[in-house]
């Protein structure tokens, strides 16, 4: 039905670790300077290991060297091999500076926090230089680098979201801080999606691919767009209401928090896993029930380390 190379998990992997660790490394910064230490420490785990995933998954990378790239909106484009090698060479000095900072922060980032600035000028460099380098530049050349820098305000931010929310789960002070971010996510999230669409139709409007597998994208970037309205909105005043008064969150609002995680976490690992396996073969339906498991299995995942229905949240207290 489908096929799915190596080459294409090893540059999912390598674009959504790298992501990841940007945006950590970024939202390291923002919260450090506005002080808000518990969320800054509670972000450091993330980021680490993050970076050593990318540094793994670069490796591997190396020694594959896929010549392959398409931007998330159903854009099919291919790099030149020279250009695709030339990008690694580049990178090598990159990736060695961010595994030096890995391995020197031994008590994390948080003990180092000037190591969060250089960390997120190395990340930032390395995803846009993975396939924008060639010898000329030109309008192809910018959207890789759109392409590949959007991901830390997409993809990046969204999962560590969702990290800080998991981490401050049992915490009512950490969690009314991270509430009160919930807005300035949002933008982030969707001037990511504006790069994307900017890199796409109109540096490229020429290699538009209207396959099942665009129209389902985009099907996706519409349940983001909804979900960040409501999450950013009506769910965060509410949330913010009780927290601000010390109060514990409704079990349903709680749920309903989650839910939007889920979906936002999983439409956006689907999207970036849909721009690297372009071979998958799957009609719109298939996608589409395939998504909807995805997220019945996020959200069935979210009750039981919330504690239902086995009495789980024990187990899940101390992780």
């Amino acid at each position: 039905m489908f096929e799915i190379a190596l080459l294409d998990v090893v540059s999912f992997i390598r674009q959504g670790s790298a992501a990841i660790a940007g945006a950590g490394a970024l939202f390291g910064l923002f919260f450090f300077s506005g002080g808000k230490k518990q969320l800054f420490r509670a972000i450091d785990q993330n980021t680490v290991i993050a970076s050593v995933v990318y540094i793994v998954a670069w490796l591997v990378g190396w020694m594959i060297r896929v010549p392959a790239v398409a931007a998330h909106v159903g854009i099919s484009l291919e790099p030149a091999i020279d250009d695709f090698a030339r990008g690694y060479m580049v990178q090598w000095p990159l990736v060695i500076i961010l595994a030096i900072l890995v391995l020197t922060s031994r008590r994390g980032f948080a003990r180092m926090p000037q190591a969060y600035n250089l960390s997120f000028f190395v990340v930032m460099s390395i995803l846009i230089s993975t396939y924008g380098v060639a010898a000329s530049f030109g309008r192809q050349e910018l959207s890789y680098i759109l392409h590949g820098w959007h991901s830390i305000l997409t993809l990046g931010t969204v999962v560590v979201l969702d990290y800080l929310f998991f981490a401050s789960r049992n915490d009512r002070r950490q969690l009314a801080m991270l509430t009160e971010t919930f807005s300035w996510f949002t933008v982030l999230i969707f001037v990511g999606l504006g790069l994307d669409w900017i890199s796409t139709y109109f540096i490229l409007p020429g290699a538009l691919d209207a396959s099942q597998r665009f129209f389902f994208v985009q099907t996706l970037i519409v349940i983001i767009v909804i979900n960040g309205a409501l999450l950013s909105g009506p769910l965060t005043r509410a949330a913010s209401t009780y927290l601000s008064a010390q109060k514990k969150l409704p079990r349903n609002l709680h749920l309903g928090l989650g839910l939007m995680g889920v979906i936002s976490l999983v439409s956006w690992v689907s999207i970036t896993f849909l721009d690297f396996v372009q071979d998958i073969g799957l009609t719109y339906g298939q996608l589409a029930t395939v998504y909807l498991l995805l997220i019945a299995g996020g959200f069935l995942t979210h009750l039981v380390i919330d504690g239902w229905p086995l009495g789980t949240k024990k187990i899940f207290r101390n992780l």
